[in-house]
């Protein structure tokens, strides 16, 4: 186990200085069920290595996740469009991302426009229904509705109460 474990790139130094402990152990074992906890223990030990490794794996693409909505915000993005994209199975990709960051895919497709519609409203004289568009949404009075559930303001009144300070 610790030299396939080994192959696969996991970090098996702690268990590979324990096994023979472990073996010697299940050599002086009473029981079948005694030497049987034994190896559960030694399994165990061997699950948590692989959960380590994969909870980095784990950020690394949540990470690649993130800065893929960072870099696309504006385009039409869909949580099936991102599934094609990194060949992952929409549902899968759903439930992945739920569970790897605070919130699921089109809460922080929001948060993330929503932030960048307010740099805007900050900073710029576009008109609200340009910036509605160029941060993603085709559907102005859906991104008014949006805008005002995640600030508590609308995007014009966002824009005369915050305006100057981006």
């Amino acid at each position: 186990m610790t030299v396939l474990l080994g192959n696969m790139e996991y970090d098996v130094k702690e268990l590979e200085a324990a096994k023979y402990s472990y073996f010697k152990e299940i050599e002086q074992s009473q029981s079948a069920f005694e030497a049987l906890a034994i190896m559960e223990r030694f399994i165990s030990e061997a699950e948590t290595q692989i959960a380590i490794k994969e909870r980095g794996q784990g950020n690394d693409n949540m990470k690649k996740l993130l800065n893929y909505i960072q870099e696309h915000y504006a385009e039409p993005l869909t949580l099936g469009d991102m599934a094609r994209h990194f060949h992952f199975n929409p549902s899968y990709l759903s439930s992945y991302f739920t569970a790897h960051n605070e919130e699921g895919f089109i809460d922080y497709l929001h948060k993330v426009r929503i932030g960048k519609a307010e740099e805007m409203l900050r900073t710029s004289d576009e008109p609200i229904s340009e910036i509605s568009g160029m941060v993603g949404y085709s559907d102005h009075s859906y991104f008014c509705k949006v805008f005002k559930k995640s600030t508590g303001f609308s995007p014009s009144r966002y824009r005369r109460q915050f305006r100057g300070q981006g």
